[in-house]
């Protein structure tokens, strides 16, 4: 008896010891993710020019960081009407992310490499909960090629290097979706998932769409059991949102209008039919801003205010590496044969194709390549991981030996490894080879650039070098405030004047954005008169132009 209970005892410590043992390898495998790509992130975070938005969102970012700094005496009205308080275009969630580092790194890194460890740290976060995801709905090796996948994206590696929201927004859209699918077998999760959702919303517009695409998910597979994720969901929402956004605080329902009106038209002629003219209301710090339609490059062609219904689609095809939209084709076409996980393909499917049909609409604006749509790619990446798994069991059906799988999955993984180091921190201009890399999407009539960060040192170094002292400089078609953004950030000298492409200048950087360039003949003709190039895979994707003397 002695004898049986030592070996039932021996039994039940090896099987905690092989949980335990379990444990630190799933956790080992992502730790090494993880550290991968901090480091890469590390080596290629300064690289990259100064973006659009980022001139946009750093200094709503340092505005916050000092009012935080101020405490306690900045903790009065004005000054909370004046800076956490003043209107933005989207909630502050991220922003708030972006003062913190800014006050941490600031100092030691500059405010743009500062602002920019934000987004790292949400690429990071993300990585975390792809892989957490995919392995506890499918297993080990498919959260290992999901979040390995999502590196590889050159695409998504690139914003996540930059100050803005498409990373911070991509992360709280899936981390909220997650919470929801994790929901409902879990009951106790649903407090969780409502936060979840609460907190996307209070990070971008999109979040606002969360409930369209997994409220009808639930319902439909588990009925009654989705009912907690939604009730948490409809209370958290507006609660968070009012919470983190003093903008709101003074003037709600009117400035909820401000907010809602930027984006959606119908809600500006709402308020107009109560007798309220939204974009007139309040004082010049909190006053509606108005959005521009923004040219697209498509096919040759450029179209203002809306792209063809295939946009997307076409978009993600040529921008995601060849591989992994493969495997994520494959990983798809496996509902077909495993009717027992239809919810878990159907949620993967479906946020997907909810962005792609959204962005097919006329009154969507699409533009920017694929980054409005960026919370696609991390649902692409994980049945990417699905493809990859179903293809390893497969050889080993065939009785291939193990080492063959391993090399098929390494040269696969190797293979998409191409874009990332092609491009480093400007994968935002990569294309695959399915239109001819980005030369043939250049000739092919796309945009090669969409946010000037294709304006990185060589070209700004060039201006500080040999520009006289209070020279004018002006960037097309990023603008005044753009090039008022890089003086004060420490990348153009503080004694250059920032001036419009359209009037006097000394300078002229160019980013080369097609849809804006394609209207400008008067510009493209002096792009031979470049003093100074940059080019990516061959292509110039930005120059400076020096005033004729």
């Amino acid at each position: 008896m002695r004898r049986l209970l030592a070996v039932a005892d021996n039994k039940s410590l090896s099987i905690e010891t092989g949980r335990e043992a379990v444990r630190r390898l799933d956790l080992g495998a992502l730790v090494v993710v993880i550290t991968a790509y901090i480091i890469l992130a590390g080596l290629y975070l300064s690289r990259a020019g100064l973006a659009w938005d980022e001139a946009l969102y750093i200094p709503f970012a340092n505005c916050f960081r000092e009012w935080f700094a101020d405490l306690p005496a900045s903790f009065n009205s004005q000054a909370l009407h004046n800076s956490l308080g003043r209107y933005q275009s989207h909630p502050p969630l991220a922003k708030y992310l972006m003062a913190v580092t800014l006050q941490l790194f600031g100092n030691s890194m500059g405010p743009l490499c500062a602002a920019r460890v934000a987004s790292v740290g949400s690429t990071a976060a993300l990585l975390c909960a792809v892989y957490f995801f995919a392995l506890y709905t499918t297993g080990r090796l498919t959260a290992v090629c999901a979040a390995v996948f999502l590196i590889l994206m050159p695409r998504v590696f690139a914003n996540g290097l930059l100050a803005v929201l498409d990373v911070p927004a991509a992360l709280s859209w899936f981390v909220a979706a997650a919470l929801f699918y994790a929901a409902m077998e879990r009951p106790r999760l649903a407090w969780a998932a409502g936060l979840a959702t609460a907190l996307a919303v209070s990070t971008k517009v999109n979040g606002l769409l969360l409930p369209v695409v997994l409220w009808p998910w639930g319902l439909y597979f588990y009925r009654k059991k989705a009912l907690p994720a939604i009730v948490w969901s409809l209370a958290a929402m507006p609660v968070v949102l009012f919470a983190v956004w003093p903008f709101l605080w003074t003037h709600p329902v009117l400035n909820i209008g401000k907010y809602l009106g930027e984006k959606f038209g119908f809600v500006v002629s709402l308020y107009r039919w109560f007798g309220v003219d939204l974009a007139t209301a309040g004082d010049p710090l909190h006053r509606m801003m108005q959005r521009t339609a923004v040219p697209t490059l498509y096919f040759g062609r450029t179209f203002t205010g809306g792209v063809p219904w295939h946009f997307p689609v076409v978009m993600t095809a040529i921008t995601t590496p060849v591989g992994i939209l493969a495997a994520a084709m494959a990983g798809a076409a496996r509902w077909t044969r495993e009717r027992a996980n239809a919810p878990l393909f159907t949620f993967l499917i479906w946020n997907i194709a909810f962005w792609l049909i959204v962005f097919a609409t006329p009154w969507a604006g699409a533009y920017d390549g694929v980054r409005l749509f960026l919370c696609i790619f991390p649902f692409i990446a994980i049945l990417a991981g699905i493809g990859v798994e179903w293809g390893w069991k497969a050889l080993g059906r065939l009785h291939f030996p193990a080492w063959v799988a391993a090399a098929v999955l390494t040269l696969l993984v190797a293979r998409q490894t191409v874009g990332l180091f092609s491009y480093g921190a400007l994968g935002l201009s990569y294309y695959n080879i399915l239109v001819g890399g980005l030369k043939g999407a250049d000739a092919g009539g796309f945009d090669v650039t969409s946010w000037g960060e294709t304006v990185d040192a060589p070209l700004l170094d060039y201006v500080n070098e040999h520009a006289p002292h209070a020279a004018k400089v002006a960037a097309f078609p990023m603008g005044k405030l753009y090039a008022g953004n890089l003086r004060a950030l420490g990348l153009l000298r503080g004694d250059i004047e920032n001036v419009d492409a359209d009037g006097e200048w000394d300078y002229l950087i160019i980013a080369n954005r097609g849809g804006f360039l394609s209207g400008r003949e008067d510009l493209r003709g002096l792009t031979k008169k470049a003093v100074v190039t940059r080019r990516l895979r061959g292509v110039p994707v930005a120059w400076v132009l020096e005033k004729d003397r």
